[in-house]
């Protein structure tokens, strides 16, 4: 499915809009959770938060491309996890 089909999804807030970038993109999200985080459970977690976060950030904005849109929700994510994980040391 082509990314501005899977937006068109998003946009119109219909499930199969998640079901279908995931399967496009969902292990190259993981990859970069897992890179930040180190810990699978974590990285999971980050991806299953970001498919909430862009299910709601999409009507408003529809990116150009959705990859980068995804990657950078993902890695913003993590981040946060991450030095959320660093206060409470």
């Amino acid at each position: 499915m082509e990314d501005s089909e899977i937006i068109a999804l998003f946009t119109a807030q219909d499930e199969q809009a998640i079901a279908q970038a995931e399967h496009k993109y969902g292990r190259g999200c993981y990859k970069i959770a897992l890179s930040v985080l180190g810990s699978r459970e974590d990285a999971e977690e980050v991806v299953n938060e970001m498919w909430l976060r862009v299910w709601q950030a999409i009507p408003r904005s529809k990116p150009d491309n959705l990859f980068a849109f995804l990657s950078a929700a993902t890695r913003n994510l993590a981040l946060d996890r991450l030095a959320a994980k660093g206060t409470e040391k």
